[in-house]
């Protein structure tokens, strides 16, 4: 009885030394860096009509 007992501390303490070491790792937000570029140049051009609302797609 006495062994379980220390077995199940034991687990809860390194459950919560886990979640601590988790919580404590601050990953800093990914920034961008570099000159921007056309991802598809030449392909399309749209013009500002076609970026105003979305075509209409026919129901059948």
């Amino acid at each position: 009885m006495k062994g379980s007992r220390m077995l199940s501390r034991l687990i809860i303490l390194m459950c919560a030394a886990g979640l601590l070491a988790g919580c404590a790792a601050s990953d800093p937000l990914a920034k961008a860096h570099g000159p921007m570029f056309a991802l598809n140049p030449g392909h399309w051009s749209p013009s500002s009509a076609q970026l105003a609302q979305p075509p209409q797609v026919p129901r059948s």
